[in-house]
């Protein structure tokens, strides 16, 4: 069941998470950091992603680190451990300079979580973890014109093996899959070097609901489609790049219910935040 606004599902029947991407617009720094701050930890939370494309270095500084290091402690007065995937700008541009400044990031600023978080051997970009009977996975999954074909086929190469080596590994015994990337599957899902691989799999592991969460396109607002191109199990949600709140999903993977929302939940549960 998937549910366009939050569900009275009790809190801890649920895994709580947050998504975010793109770069704040219409908050300052100092504002943005007070909401940072104010979101929901647990019992009520479980963790934030930000799907990437905060920046664009190369229209600044060249791959300046203090971009980086900005972008670093701007989320580090959150109360939820948050994890980043890489945004076609900020890590396309600047791999060396994402991964010696936000590599591990989720490592720097909150403490060790109780569930065991798994990095890609050379590609530790790409994270998985299980949680309340759910495997989350991170992919290096992100989207541009004029990419090296080499490098999109080695990256894609890399993600779709590190999904399918943690969903051999944990299926049956997970309810649930919930994929995290900049870019998302579109009408020629068909074509792409992640995706294809990635549906064919999931439409043959029938009993598993997937939920695919990317970066909509820059102004397009926040949506949820609950069977992406008709396929039942497969749920993509779609946040809305830099804009405040960020996406919350409700997950109670063993009744099968899903809650998404980008707008009113905040203002409801932190009455006097921001």
């Amino acid at each position: 069941i998937i549910q366009g606004t939050s569900s009275p599902t009790p809190f801890e029947l649920t895994t709580v998470l947050y998504v975010t991407g793109g770069a704040f617009t219409g908050l300052s720094e100092a504002e943005l950091q007070k909401r940072l701050s104010q979101m929901p930890p647990r019992p009520v939370g479980d963790f934030m992603f930000h799907l990437g494309r905060w920046e664009s270095p190369l229209e600044t500084n060249q791959c300046d680190q203090s971009s980086y290091s900005d972008f670093a402690d701007l989320f580090s007065v959150s109360p939820l451990h948050t994890y980043l995937v890489p945004g076609y700008e900020e890590y396309n541009d600047c791999p060396d300079t994402w991964r010696s400044e936000l590599e591990r990031y989720d490592e720097r600023f909150w403490p060790t979580p109780s569930y065991t978080v798994n990095r890609q051997v050379n590609h530790e970009e790409n994270i998985a973890f299980v949680l309340n009977k759910i495997l989350f996975v991170g992919v290096n999954v992100a989207r541009t014109e004029n990419q090296d074909p080499s490098v999109v086929l080695a990256s894609d190469t890399a993600a779709i093996e590190w999904v399918q080596e943690h969903v051999d590994k944990n299926f049956p015994a997970s309810e649930a899959l919930v994929i995290f990337a900049n870019s998302g599957p579109d009408e020629n899902w068909q074509s792409d070097g992640f995706y294809q691989p990635l549906i064919e799999t999931i439409q043959q592991q029938t009993t598993i609901t997937t939920i695919i969460v990317h970066l909509a396109p820059e102004g397009e607002s926040w949506s949820v489609d609950s069977q992406f191109d008709g396929m039942e199990k497969l749920v993509v949600a779609r946040v809305e790049s830099g804009t405040w709140p960020p996406m919350r999903i409700l997950i109670d993977a063993l009744d099968n219910r899903i809650s998404v929302e980008q707008e009113t939940w905040f203002d409801i549960e932190v009455p006097n935040g921001g």
